[in-house]
Order: structure tokens, then C-alpha cells, then sequence
């Protein structure tokens, strides 16, 4: 299964790569004036596609639910939590692009004279992907760290009482972004 799953990982990642850089090539080389800024927006996405394709073929991150507990640990070629971090940044910032996107779709069909502020609405479309990616990072970097309340939840599957597809020790939990949804019997 590890090597079916490696294998479709690379083909992914592949052809993610392939199909973004033919739209971009197809976005740069169309002479459509119709399409205007929208461009930007959609070469954006690809861009932001491209990234996020690269951190999970780097990280391969693995997200569990056991419970009320949720944890999920980097298996690619970057393991540590910092990785974890990165790739559920990368993950959150393709809402706000979406966002953008249908935002700027009804203001060149409702409202045309408000893309004379194309620049200003660009600005505002990276601030918002950035603050976001953070937002994601930060949750799950920092707030979704292993502490004692968590680990002792996980015992069980930190000793392999509980058999998961997924072996884990006690040595991997720092490098696991963890959280627990509920303590106790509730």
C-alpha cells in the first residue's frame, strides 16, 4: 500500500505541475482582451496551486481521527511538525483566492467601473492569502501542539494498544500537530 501511495503521489504532483503550467502558458498567451486582470487572478491560482502541490509531495502529511482526538504527522521527505505547519498553511490559503475569485466575477458583471481598483484589489487579495496561510500555520504549528493532556489521551496509541494502518511511537508525538476535541466522558 506505501508504494501504490507513493507512486500516485508522484503522479499527482506531476501531473498538478503539468496542468497548472499549461494554464498559465495558456492564460500568458491569449491574446483575449476580454479576460483582462482576470488573468492575474487565475494565474494566482495556479501559482498557489503549484506551492500547495509542493508542500504536500514534500511533507505528506497523514491526518488522523481516533475519537475525540485529532493528530496528523508529516511521512514525506520533511517529518517535523514545522512541516505540518507549512502544509496546513499552504492548505488555508487557497479559500481567500477562491473568494477573490468569485468577488471579482460579480464585480466585472455587476459593477465594471469598480475594476479601475484592480491594483488595489490585487493588494488585498495577497494580504488576505497571506494572513490566512498564517492563520493556518499558526492553528496548527503552535496551538495544535503535543502537551501533556494530549499525550496521555494518546497513550494508547503511542504504546500500539490501539492498531492503526498507521504504526506511531511515542518517539514521533512531538513531530505530530495534535489536538483533542473533548477530555473525558463527555
Amino acid at each position: 500500500l506505501q508504494q501504490f501511495t507513493g507512486v500516485f503521489q508522484i503522479c499527482a504532483t506531476t501531473l498538478a505541475y503539468f496542468m497548472n503550467c499549461i494554464l498559465i502558458y495558456i492564460v500568458l498567451k491569449s491574446g483575449n482582451k476580454e479576460i483582462g486582470n482576470y488573468r492575474i487572478i487565475i494565474i494566482y491560482f495556479a501559482l498557489s496551486d503549484i506551492y500547495y502541490n509542493t508542500v504536500h509531495f514534500v511533507v505528506y502529511p497523514i491526518p488522523e481521527c481516533i475519537g475525540n482526538a485529532f493528530f496528523m504527522r508529516g511521512h514525506g521527505f520533511y517529518e517535523e511538525l514545522l512541516g505540518v505547519g507549512v502544509y496546513m498553511g499552504a492548505y488555508g490559503h487557497a479559500f481567500p483566492i477562491l473568494i477573490f475569485h468569485f468577488l471579482y466575477r460579480v464585480l466585472a458583471v455587476k459593477y465594471p467601473d469598480y475594476l479601475r481598483y484592480f491594483p488595489l484589489f490585487l493588494s488585498v487579495l495577497v494580504t488576505f492569502t497571506a494572513a490566512n496561510n498564517a492563520l493556518w500555520f499558526s492553528i496548527f504549528y503552535w496551538f495544535f501542539h503535543p502537551d501533556e493532556e494530549i499525550l496521555l489521551a494518546l497513550t494508547p496509541i503511542y504504546n500500539g494498544s490501539t492498531v492503526l494502518p498507521v504504526v506511531h511511537t511515542i518517539e514521533y508525538a512531538a513531530k505530530h500537530s495534535q489536538a483533542l476535541y473533548w477530555v473525558g466522558d463527555q
